[in-house]
């Protein structure tokens, strides 16, 4: 069997796999930074109206 013969089966068994890991990679890392924007830019009057109504 030659190598790209080899490496194709291989991408052909397993490229499904390999997409979504590495789709799941950038949804989480979105998401990170979804998060760190939401905490960087929060506005401090927004926040404290927040805690007020909760309590």
């Amino acid at each position: 069997m030659l190598r790209d013969e080899f490496e194709g089966r291989l991408w052909a068994d397993h490229h499904h796999v390999f997409s979504e890991q590495v789709a799941a990679l950038f949804a989480d890392t979105a998401l990170v930074f979804r998060r760190l924007s939401a905490r960087l830019y929060d506005a401090p009057w927004e926040r404290s109206e927040r805690k007020a109504r909760s309590n």
